[in-house]
């Protein structure tokens, strides 16, 4: 088994601040352990490290020592190489990396077929969850579909119940391509849907909204095209967030197409705003030429206050004032 040389430029043992501050909150757990216990064996000299030996003491797998030290070095902590004697491990100042732990940014880690497989024979949930994954798709998994399933439950911490029920959203919209179905976990975890109970509320949610925006499409006479990304943020921005309603939707759109002949988000969400804050009023009347307000159109006026008004615009428009 090949082993490890780690040299140590951290300069510190307990953890550095920077560490628990900037990038321990966002990291995968297991990738945590393997940081924290590798920065432990870099103070033993003369002690042989491996890959296994590692994974043996977390009781972890081998691939998932590789990914974290892989991901670490993404962050910028680690300097992670493999060399012609096993691997070279090099602890980085934190304080001078830039914190870019965001799951985001990384590819799905890579897992040993073997790693994978023996770990589903040990672990009686995650043969139950394949069984009844197939069961859902209809169809036998692939080793790369295995694969990815198991991402879902070791890389992004999902709960076997949460992967499942990701599973049937998925068929039951019809999206039940693996690639489609990762996409989706990535975003549930990044959104911290990581209970049964909030995966739960939260397609309840989305069922809510697609119906909101069935009945707003109506409203705007939308009937031959799809809401735009950066429509959804402004209809989301005003269930959501305002809490306004459908009534209000629809005055907020006669207003806005009277006022500006077109449907614009913008003067929506602002005329929205004012019927919120109670500062919705009727249009002001215009004012005619000299200052004189179109008095036509005044109802607090009697029939000498219009002569009046009459004949004075009358004398502006010869000249005579």
């Amino acid at each position: 088994m090949p082993s490890i040389k780690i040299n140590n430029k951290s300069n510190t043992f307990p953890v550095p601040y920077a560490f628990a501050d900037k990038y321990m909150p966002s990291a995968n757990a297991v990738y945590v352990k393997v940081y924290i216990y590798a920065l432990r064996l870099s103070f033993d000299t003369g002690y042989e490290i491996t890959i296994e030996s590692i994974a043996s003491k977390l009781n972890i797998l081998e691939s998932d020592v590789i990914n974290a030290f892989e991901y670490w070095k993404q962050v910028g902590i680690v300097d992670f190489k493999k060399t012609k004697l096993g691997y070279e491990i090099e602890f980085l100042s934190c304080t001078d990396a830039e914190n870019t732990a965001d799951k985001k940014a990384h590819a799905t880690p890579k897992y040993a077929a073997k790693d994978v497989t023996r770990c589903i024979q040990e672990n009686d949930d995650m043969k139950n969850m394949y069984q009844i994954a197939q069961g859902i798709l209809n169809r036998p998994l692939s080793t790369t579909e295995i694969t990815t399933l198991y991402s879902m439950y070791d890389w992004l911490g999902l709960p076997r119940e949460v992967v499942l029920m990701i599973l049937e959203h998925c068929a039951q919209i019809g999206k039940t391509n693996m690639r489609y179905i990762e996409k989706v976990a990535v975003s549930w975890s990044e959104k911290g849907i990581d209970t049964l109970d909030k995966a739960k509320a939260h397609l309840r949610a989305a069922k809510e909204f697609n119906l909101v925006k069935t009945k707003i499409k109506n409203i705007f006479q939308i009937k031959d095209r799809n809401f735009t990304e950066t429509e959804l943020k402004y209809i989301s921005k005003w269930i959501n967030d305002m809490s306004v309603d459908l009534d209000m939707i629809k005055k907020a759109y006669d207003v806005t197409v009277t006022n500006t002949q077109k449907l614009s988000y913008p003067y929506m969400t602002s005329v929205l705003q004012s019927i919120l804050d109670g500062t919705f009023d009727k249009p002001k009347s215009k004012q005619a030429k000299g200052g004189f307000l179109n008095y036509t159109e005044r109802k607090d006026l009697d029939e000498n206050d219009l002569n009046m008004i009459k004949k004075r615009r009358e004398y502006i428009a010869k000249g005579e004032a």
